[in-house]
C-alpha cells in the first residue's frame, strides 16, 4: 500500500488554508481505499490546520444510495 507524501499533502493544506482563505473545518482527506497513518493525521491537523477531517477505510460510510461505476 502506498500513502500520499504526507509533507505534500501538509502543503496543499495549507495552502488551501493560508492562500485560498478556507477554513480547515470545511477540508476533508478522503480516500476510502486505505487507512491513514496516526502520523499522517497528526501532521496535518497541527496548528492552524486543526479541523481538518480525514476520511478513510477505517471511519468511511458507504452510501448505497450513490454507487460509483469505473469505466
Amino acid at each position: 500500500m502506498s500513502y500520499t507524501n504526507s509533507v505534500l499533502l501538509k502543503a496543499l493544506l495549507i495552502s488551501l488554508v493560508e492562500e485560498a482563505g478556507v477554513s480547515p473545518e470545511d477540508i476533508t482527506v478522503y480516500d476510502v481505499s486505505r487507512l491513514f497513518p496516526d502520523y499522517m493525521v497528526e501532521l496535518c491537523t497541527e496548528g492552524n490546520l486543526q479541523g481538518v477531517h480525514f476520511v478513510g477505510r477505517d471511519n468511511g460510510i458507504a452510501d448505497e444510495d450513490a454507487p460509483i461505476n469505473w469505466s
